[in-house]
C-alpha cells in the first residue's frame, strides 16, 4: 500500500521541501537497498523450511495493488485537505493497526502447520516426498538462462519503478488536477489487479516467457500513449493498458525462475535474482527524477523506456530451457514404486 501510493506524495513532498525530484528519489534508492540485501538470506531460509506455492504469492500481490487502488484517492484527499505529512501519518498508523496484527496472528509460516510437506499439495506430513529438480546456486551462476532472467528482472524493475513513481507528477505537470491524476493512478492499480489474475492463465497457455514478452510490448505501447496524454480520455486509456501490463512481472518473474532454474533451490536463486530487481528499482526513479530536474520534462525518459522494454521482450523470447541436472541416487530411489 505504501509503495503503491508513493506517486501521490512525490510532487507535494518535492515542492514542500524544495527538493529536486531526483534528490527525493534517492530516498527511494536507500529504502530499496534493504530488501535487496536480505533477499538472498531470506531465500536460503525459505528453501530450508519450505516455501509457499506461487499462487499464494500471486494472491498477496493482488492485495498490494488493491491497497494502492483504494488508498490513492484517500491519501490525495488528505493531502489536499491537510498536508502530505498527515497522509503519511495515516499510512503508518494503518500499517500498525491492520497489517502488523495480521502478520502476527493470521499468517501461517510453515507447511506443517497445515499438515503438508514443503513443495507438495495435499500430501500428508510423514509420507515420502519426491525430491524436486533444480540447479544449485553454483550451477545456476554458470547458466546463461540465469543471467538472462536477471537482466529481464533488472530492466522491468527499472522501467516500472521509474514510470510508476513519477506518473502522477507527470500528469500534474500536464495540467491534470491532483484529484484526476490520483484517480488515474487508482485505475492503474485496479487494472494491475486484473493483470495479475489474467497473466497466470496466459502463462499456463503460452508459457512464462511469452507472457513476459506480451507484458513488455504492452508497456511500450502504453508509454507511447502517455506521451500524448494531454486529454484526460487518453490518460484513461493509458491507465487501463499500463496497469494491466504491470500485473505480469510480479507473477511471471517467479514462474520464469522456477521453469528455467527449477524449484529445489528456488527461493535462494530467486532471492539472488531479486538483487538485480532491487538495483533496477532503485535506479529507475532516481534516473527519471534527475532527467526531469535537468530537462524539465519526462519525455526523454519515455523515449528511452519504449525501446528498452522491446529489448526486454526479445530477451524473454530467446530464453531456452537448460539441460536439467541429473537426479541424485536418493531421488532415483524415491521414484521407484514401493
Amino acid at each position: 500500500m505504501v509503495l503503491n501510493t508513493f506517486p501521490i506524495f512525490l510532487k507535494p513532498i518535492a515542492e514542500s521541501m524544495k527538493w529536486g525530484r531526483g534528490d527525493l528519489a534517492v530516498a527511494i534508492l536507500l529504502g530499496s537497498m534493504v530488501p535487496g540485501i536480505v533477499s538472498p538470506l531470506a531465500g536460503t531460509l525459505i528453501d530450508r523450511i519450505g516455501a509457499k506455492k506461487i499462487m499464494a504469492m500471486s494472491a498477496a500481490f493482488v492485495g498490494t495493488s488493491f491497497g494502492g487502488m483504494v488508498m490513492s484517492p484517500v491519501f490525495n484527499w488528505i493531502i489536499l485537505r491537510y498536508d502530505w505529512r498527515t497522509a503519511l501519518l495515516v499510512s503508518g498508523v494503518t500499517i500498525w493497526v491492520v497489517v502488523v496484527p495480521l502478520i502476527l496472528f493470521a499468517i501461517r509460516t510453515h507447511p506443517r502447520e497445515m499438515g503438508l510437506n514443503p513443495y507438495q499439495t495435499g500430501i500428508l506430513a510423514g509420507t515420502p516426498a519426491q525430491e524436486p529438480w533444480g540447479f544449485s546456486v553454483k550451477e545456476a551462476f554458470s547458466l546463461k538462462e540465469f543471467w538472462q532472467i536477471g537482466v529481464i528482472i533488472f530492466i522491468i524493475s527499472l522501467a516500472f519503478t521509474g514510470l510508476n513513481n513519477h506518473c502522477v507528477a507527470y500528469l500534474n505537470d500536464l495540467g491534470h488536477s491532483p484529484t484526476r491524476a490520483a484517480f488515474a493512478w487508482s485505475l492503474v492499480m485496479g487494472s494491475m489487479v486484473f493483470g495479475k489474475i489474467a497473466f497466470g492463465p496466459i502463462a499456463d497457455r503460452w508459457g512464462a516467457k511469452i507472457s513476459m514478452a506480451i507484458s513488455c510490448v504492452l508497456f511500450s505501447v502504453s508509454v507511447g500513449i502517455l506521451i500524448f496524454a494531454d486529454r484526460y480520455w487518453v490518460v484513461m486509456v493509458f491507465a487501463g493498458l499500463y496497469g494491466f501490463s504491470c500485473g505480469a512481472p510480479l507473477v511471471i518473474n517467479p514462474l520464469l525462475t522456477g521453469d528455467y532454474l527449477g524449484v529445489k533451490n528456488f527461493a535462494t536463486l530467486f532471492g539472488i535474482l531479486t538483487i538485480t530487481g532491487t538495483m533496477g528499482g532503485a535506479l529507475g526513479p532516481v534516473g527519471a527524477g534527475y532527467v526531469f530536474d535537468i530537462y524539465g520534462s519526462y519525455i526523454p525518459v519515455f523515449y528511452f523506456l519504449i525501446p528498452l522494454m522491446l529489448v526486454c521482450a526479445l530477451i524473454a523470447m530467446v530464453l531456452k530451457p537448460a539441460a536439467r541436472p541429473e537426479l541424485s541416487p536418493v531421488s532415483e530411489l524415491l521414484r521407484e514404486p514401493v
